[in-house]
């Protein structure tokens, strides 16, 4: 779900650099040099972070959300600690480093830092992050009860979003027969109401009434083949749909080509690390 991890631009995650960016740091070097040799220096005296530190550090955890999205999350990490130097308790580093942590697979050190966002600035932001993080770990009847909470959102998008979710953690989940569990999710799927057409088709999927290569095909009818969007939206619908296969049809082999496909070409998608969890054990 990209738009939990590209839109926190009041702290300025943004794909350009700024004029102070341009200006001051040409490389990775060059910027944590004058964090180490001032801000660093005046952190470890016990000052306060004066305004210029604090916009060096909010660049700094720039420089790491763009790694993080080209693909290169363990790159993130050097900046994070400079970050982290100048400004320890920065609710901005702690949201950058659990989305890190996720991404390369340490996600109990991930749940520490969501677990620390709460009642902060940035609840609101991490909280889809963090409910995906329970699934990473395994706490499904948590996970359930973040979603729950999350589907009372007045966002359409995260609405759906989140039933779909509860919806997977149902298939992950399941004890009874699979006739069963395909009617219980036809049922439970008329209650969605999709914002999207990737929704729609997922539902539609869920129904009964399409094959999984039709959701795929909806994407591409809606979005520009290629864009960071596209890819977030295929990783996504790769775990809805991949999932449905390998839990409810028990298509293992097509659930498996389903996953590899998409692990084959990068996106930053909070869904990523569970289609590997996946994977792994699949």
């Amino acid at each position: 779900m990209a738009s939990y991890i590209v839109v926190a631009t009041s702290f300025g995650l943004v794909t350009t650099q700024s004029a102070y960016a341009q200006a001051v740091d040409r490389d990775a070097s060059s910027l944590a040099a004058h964090v180490a040799n001032g801000c660093a220096s005046a952190a470890s005296s016990g000052h306060a972070v004066s305004a210029g530190c604090q916009a060096r550090v909010l660049h700094l955890v720039d420089e790491a959300h763009l790694s993080y999205l080209k693909g290169a999350p363990e790159a993130a990490r050097p900046y994070l600690d400079q970050a982290r130097r100048v400004a320890p308790d920065d609710v901005h580093v702690t949201y950058e480093q659990a989305l890190v942590d996720d991404a390369t697979g340490q996600h109990q050190s991930a749940r520490q830092g969501y677990d620390a966002l709460v009642g902060t600035a940035m609840t609101g932001l991490s909280a889809v992050p963090s409910a995906v993080n329970l699934v990473l770990l395994g706490r499904f009847e948590d996970a359930r009860r973040a979603f729950m909470q999350l589907s009372k959102s007045d966002d359409a998008y995260l609405k759906a979003y989140s039933q779909l979710w509860q919806l997977w953690l149902d298939m992950r989940t399941w004890q009874g027969n699979n006739v069963e569990l395909r009617g219980y999710i036809k049922h439970e799927a008329a209650k969605i109401q999709p914002a999207t057409a990737q929704q729609q088709a997922l539902k539609a999927l869920y129904e009964g009434h399409i094959a999984a290569d039709n959701v795929f095909a909806a994407i591409d009818g809606a979005m520009t083949q290629g864009t960071p969007a596209w890819r977030d939206a295929h990783t996504e619908a790769t775990l809805f749909a991949g999932s449905y296969l390998q839990f409810v049809l028990r298509d293992e082999p097509a659930a498996r080509q389903r996953y590899q496909r998409d692990i084959s070409s990068f996106s930053a998608s909070i869904e990523r690390p569970v289609i590997q969890q996946l994977l792994s054990t699949h």
